[in-house]
């Protein structure tokens, strides 16, 4: 190992916890953890086997630590390799080629007999030691920064992990029966995340199937699922016939200044920051009022550039009055309820918009292209009360992003004061 890298990893081996803190259980303080270093709690074990004559599941790992990937060789003719290697779960596997890129993951059940490289070496953790406490270890920032140390050379394949110094980076090692309860609350985190998770993407489904559901099909004049008491065929117009159209004007990037007081909208804040309702703003610009043209509160925003031409289903209604609307945003004014023209069009138009976009790279939707489009409304009621459903949805599906980030912030922070020794917990 060379003598600059050493030194860096003897100094964060011998960094000090930060006074001040509070523990758990009296009298114990953090420095009674075991000071070690990787090969007291793991070793590397080979399971070579021949390459599949047969297609074969092979395992990959993520970068920045985000666990691991399945892949299906389908020729193992393609694969420059006569041998392999087998993966158990609870392996620590690393690829030496990305580890400077954090490239390590544990192997769970779901990777159990899976083949790797030579590139991908396997580690067993001895007797005594907890998995999921050292994966919680690894995932570190200050573990990624080790991992950069021991890979010297350029970027890609030629920066390779050294095996050997992999087995010397340090380690705090807590008695066992602390890395159980450390794993414990760190893995019921995950679980309250995970459901989260699993919430936002039902909500999300539900969202997807009423939007499908809630719309008409083409060439049919009523939706499949209708709220009660509604009956009637929804009226068919062209878009032009509907309402009317005018282009945003200047608010470039230059313009938006932390001194600017007048709010505006810009076209990418459409993609990034909005869904179908805008009910705040994030952007002020400097540009003098008379050259500007405000919001009355009820216009529907249409982005008129973009990169994907089937990623123009970002409309929006601008719900706030006297606010600027920057250029490259189409402006549609209609006496429909707004909120409901805007899910419409992302519902119904995604194809219809794809067709009329011009350019290479960054595309263009010219509103003129918009105007013979034939679209249905229903009465006003009933527009109410589909645009109602949807911003419940998307308020519920908002909030739980909001507890899930939540979550992980909580868990980001347990594992920092866990980790380190800072907080101890009672065994």
């Amino acid at each position: 190992m060379r003598a600059d890298i050493k030194l860096k990893i003897e100094q964060i081996k011998n960094s000090k916890v930060p006074e001040g803190y509070r523990y758990s259980k009296a009298g114990l303080a953090p420095n009674d953890w075991k000071k070690g270093i990787l090969s007291d709690v793991l070793y590397n074990e080979k399971r070579p086997v021949k390459k599949p004559k047969e297609s074969y599941w092979r395992l990959g790992i993520r970068s920045h630590a985000k666990g691991t990937f399945h892949e299906l060789v389908e020729d193992p003719e393609t694969v420059d390799m006569d041998e392999l290697y087998v993966v158990k779960e609870n392996d620590m596997i690393v690829n030496i080629t990305f580890a400077w890129e954090h490239a390590i993951a544990l192997a769970d059940k779901s990777d159990d007999g899976l083949l790797v490289s030579h590139r991908f070496p396997t580690y067993v953790f001895k007797e005594g030691q907890n998995p999921f406490f050292y994966k919680s270890v690894v995932i570190q920032k200050r573990f990624k920064e080790l991992l950069v140390l021991i890979s010297p050379g350029g970027a890609g394949r030629n920066r390779v992990m050294s095996k050997k110094d992999f087995l010397s980076l340090p380690c705090n090692i807590p008695y066992i029966k602390e890395q159980h309860k450390i794993a414990e609350i760190l893995m019921q985190c995950d679980k309250v995340i995970e459901l989260k998770q699993k919430l936002i993407e039902e909500t999300q489904k539900l969202k997807k199937v009423f939007l499908r559901k809630m719309f008409p099909q083409k060439g049919v004049k009523a939706p499949e699922v209708r709220f009660a008491g509604f009956t009637e065929a929804w009226e068919q117009r062209k878009v032009g016939e509907w309402g009317n159209f005018y282009y945003g004007h200047s608010c470039p990037k230059w313009s938006v200044t932390e001194d600017a007081t007048t709010p505006c909208i810009r076209y990418g804040e459409m993609y990034t920051k909005f869904g179908c309702k805008i009910d705040r703003v994030y952007s002020y610009t400097n540009i003098p009022k008379e050259n500007l043209k405000f919001s009355k509160g009820t216009e529907v925003l249409v982005p008129r550039v973009g990169e994907d031409p089937m990623d123009y289903n970002h409309c929006t209604w601008l719900s706030l009055a006297n606010v600027a609307i920057g250029e490259m945003i189409s402006v549609y004014n209609t006496e429909q309820n707004p909120l409901f023209t805007a899910i419409m069009f992302n519902a119904t138009l995604k194809y219809e918009f794809a067709k009329r976009v011009e350019g290479g790279s960054v595309t263009n939707l010219y509103y003129e292209k918009l105007l013979e489009i034939p679209v249905s409304f229903p009465n006003i009621e009933e527009q109410k009360k589909i645009a109602s459903l949807f911003e419940n949805l998307d308020t519920l599906i908002t909030l739980h992003q909001r507890e899930l980030q939540e979550w992980q912030n909580k868990k980001k922070a347990l594992m920092q004061l866990l980790l380190t020794g800072i907080v101890r917990v009672k065994i």
